[in-house]
């Protein structure tokens, strides 16, 4: 490519992204090969991947898990969202270490499931919330608190080692989401289970930190 052709895709990729976030502030931005989709430019997803890779050894953009982005951008909620987020955060706040599923939270505010259930889906992505299971989510500080538990009580026991009844006694949220809470430490790492217990693999404040 001339050096002006390729001044044009890099200038198109970087205006894309720009309209991209301020359309989708939720977001974390767009995928390498996907730069200058919607820009008006039809190219190959192979171009439009090395012109992300120049722009990313620039320092024009910043490469996340979940995509490219403007150096200046973070993701957020937009207004309206944020007004009702601060609703589902409340009824959050109020289960404590309890896992919230969405109909429970719509149950709780009036306000409609599928609206919760996006809303829900985007704070995932702003690490606002964490899905300890399909359905249910929980606030980074009461998942902390959790593995906080967990990890007392497996210092306290004989063999490093924690079982879902004394996960349930000790958090007082019932069997089946103490079930649930157990896999999903499984399943991030934290925990191993060897028959009906599971044992501590890392510190709690290194991967819920």
């Amino acid at each position: 490519m001339s050096g002006w052709f390729s001044w044009v895709l890099r200038a198109a990729a970087l205006a894309r992204l720009e309209t991209w976030h301020r359309e989708h502030p939720g977001t974390q931005g767009l995928g390498e090969r996907q730069i200058l989709t919607g820009s008006g430019l039809a190219m190959a997803p192979e171009i439009q991947a090395a012109v992300s890779a120049d722009l990313v050894r620039e320092g024009a953009l910043v490469k996340t898990e979940l995509g490219l982005r403007l150096p200046t951008h973070q993701a957020h909620l937009a207004p309206a969202d944020a007004r009702l987020w601060e609703r589902i955060d409340v009824e959050l706040a109020e289960a404590g270490s309890k896992p919230l599923a969405a109909r429970e939270i719509a149950q709780a505010t009036g306000l409609e499931l599928r609206r919760i259930e996006v809303l829900l889906t985007q704070a995932a992505r702003l690490g606002l919330v964490h899905y300890i299971s399909k359905s249910r989510v929980t606030r980074p500080e009461d998942l902390r608190r959790l593995a906080g538990i967990v990890e007392q009580i497996a210092m306290s026991s004989g063999d490093g080692a924690v079982s879902v009844a004394e996960l349930r006694d000790a958090s007082g949220i019932g069997r089946n989401m103490s079930v649930e809470i157990m896999e999903y430490f499984d399943k991030q790492r934290f925990t191993q289970r060897f028959g009906d217990r599971h044992r501590v693999l890392k510190p709690a404040e290194k991967l819920f930190h």
